[in-house]
This record gives structure tokens, sequence and C-alpha cells, in this order.
């Protein structure tokens, strides 16, 4: 989940996403958004 986000989210658009682990802590890591592709239900 990406919380605190200011504005949309463009194809290609990259941006710092930061993972925090239970024991490990936090990991700063790059993220690109890519192409919106929502599957049909069968």
């Amino acid at each position: 989940m990406l919380m605190d986000q200011k504005g949309g989210l463009k194809p290609g658009q990259e941006f710092p996403l930061a993972v925090t682990f239970g024991r490990a802590g936090t990991l700063e890591v790059p993220a690109m958004v890519g192409k919106s592709s929502a599957m049909r239900p069968k």
C-alpha cells in the first residue's frame, strides 16, 4: 500500500519506495510505475 501520496502516478514515473522490515530496519529502493493491466474476471 502506498501512503501519503502527493498526486497521481503515471506509467514510466520513478519514485523512492521505503520498505520497512521488522528486524532489518528500513530500506529505500527505486520503484517504477508500470502500465495498468487489470484482468477480467473469468
